[in-house]
Formats: C-alpha cells, structure tokens, sequence
C-alpha cells in the first residue's frame, strides 16, 4: 500500500490489527504538509506494523513527475504503458475488491466530478480479485496495458516539478 499518510492516523484499532495480522507492508509518501509523520510511524511501530516512507527517506519529498492525461483518450495504449514507470509497478492499487496497474485509473472519478468530465472507466482496466481464477490470472492482467491508458500522454511528462499544493485548476493534470 502506497499512502500519504494523511488518513493513517485516525485509523481505528481494527485496522492496524488486520494490517498486523495480514502481514501488510505500509509506504508512506512525504509531501511538504503539515503532517505528523513521526506520530504516524510510532502508531505503526506500536501495534506491530512495518511501515516505511517511500524512496527510503526520511526527508519531505519536494518534486514530483507529472503526466498529463489527454481527456480525448488519443493516445497508443501499447506505447502509454511500455513508457510508463508506474505500469506494474509502484502504483498498483488495490480498491473496493478490484485490482488496477494504476492509482490513475483507480481515482479518476474524483477528477470527473471536480471537473465535470468524463474520462471513461471499464470493467477491462482493473480485475475483481474475488472472481479471479488464480493468481496467474491476476498477474497476467497486471503485466498488460489496459484501455484507460489511452489517457496518459506520457511522452509529455514533466520530470522533477517543484511540488506544490495544487491551485485546482484542470491544466495541472491535462495537455
């Protein structure tokens, strides 16, 4: 699980408890906010959770990689995914029972109702971990481009921005 850490601290008992018992490996990402990621990690180290920040720093991560999402969905979805440093990766997103290559994909509703658009999501760009057969199948779909990506003009990455809070405004996230 790949987390910024904003929501661990208010987690009941319950959770660390299953996270505990389900072996479960915690990776926060540090952004420059106001956040008590010490308090967080002693949370964790008391009910028995390895938690860890992402990178292997402990310094506030201050850049970050931007790929703009092409709202059009004209972009090759072979060539989006063989470029893509998070496809079967670091991102992969577990939501709701359903498994997905990317945290993009899996969070894209927030972007459509904020801004009012209609980047499509199938039942093709994540799996049902409860109806699949195996784990082979899992991992198959894991290794493969998925129609969503369609939407990420990767060869338009910014690499290294200075991060910053974000102004809200859609050009931060499209072409």
């Amino acid at each position: 699980m790949i987390s910024n850490g904003v929501l661990l601290a208010d987690q009941p008992e319950t959770f660390w408890k299953n996270c505990k018992k389900n072996d479960i490996d915690i990776m926060v990402t540090k952004y420059p906010i106001n956040l008590d990621f010490d308090g967080i990690l002693k949370i964790a180290k008391n009910n028995g959770v390895r938690l860890s920040f992402f990178r292997d720093t402990d310094k506030v991560t201050k850049s970050m990689n931007i790929i703009p999402l092409d709202i059009n969905g004209t972009q090759n979805i072979k060539d989006s995914f063989r470029l893509c440093f998070n496809a079967n990766n670091e991102c992969i997103t577990l939501s709701y029972g359903r498994l997905y290559t990317c945290s993009r994909c899996a969070t894209v509703q927030y972007f459509n109702k904020y801004f009012d658009k209609n980047i499509e999501l199938s039942e093709m760009d994540s799996i049902d971990i409860y109806k699949a057969n195996n784990i082979d199948e899992i991992l198959s779909f894991l290794c493969k481009p998925i129609p969503f990506c369609r939407y990420c003009d990767l060869r338009k990455t910014e690499f290294r921005k200075p991060w910053h809070i974000s102004n809200r405004e859609i050009s931060e996230w499209t072409v």
